[in-house]
């Protein structure tokens, strides 16, 4: 059994460094990020396909908060068959994706899926994570098309992953384990806000 976790641990890393050097990503500055999204244009991509529904819930402040700080941002959610309940509804999100795993296995249905990702251009890309961060997350934001994939620094976990390192332009510092998840939703998005309130 810990030969698989850690060969799964090396395949993710080895994937994510395999995929940094076939495209690779420029790092930048928040600061530099931050004016992009006040374009027409602007529009954003929030991927958490494995998130419990409760969790998931804690994360809906942040959509009212980025409305308020961009009222013009189109918003869309990636989730997955199991949470799309949660955020579905949600009248501050103008897309709701839904990745279905076991319609992925279908090559056809996974290059669509992509292919229809990528044509809406998103301007950034965010693999939300509360306290243990999702690979898939990570390589969708990447592949989505972004120009910009933003997430937290995710080599504190599984023995040290990379993926920000290779697949993120901005990689922020993080939180402390013993942050709620709902603060550590809010901080992956605070630096792109125009205020500190999240009213």
């Amino acid at each position: 059994m810990t030969m698989r976790v850690s060969l799964e641990r090396w395949g993710r890393n080895t994937l994510a460094r395999l995929l940094g050097m076939l495209a690779p990503i420029r790092k930048m500055d928040p600061r530099d990020v931050r004016p992009l999204l006040s374009r027409p244009s602007a529009k954003i991509l929030i991927i958490r396909p494995h998130q419990g529904l409760g969790d998931l819930l804690l994360a809906t402040p942040t959509f009212r908060a980025i409305k308020a700080a961009y009222p013009s941002l189109e918003i869309h959610f990636l989730a997955d068959t199991y949470n799309v309940v949660a955020i579905r509804d949600n009248p501050r999100l103008n897309k709701v994706w839904v990745w279905d795993k076991k319609r992925m296995q279908n090559p056809f249905h996974f290059w669509s899926f992509l292919r229809a990702l990528r044509a809406e251009r998103f301007t950034i890309a965010f693999p939300l994570a509360s306290h243990i961060p999702s690979f898939t997350s990570y390589w969708l934001a990447r592949f989505s098309g972004a120009k910009i994939v933003w997430a937290y620094d995710s080599s504190p976990f599984y023995g040290e992953a990379t993926w920000s390192r290779h697949l993120a332009n901005v990689e922020l510092k993080n939180r402390p384990e013993t942050d709620p998840e709902w603060v550590k939703f809010m901080e992956l998005f605070r630096p792109l806000l125009r205020t500190s309130t999240t009213e």
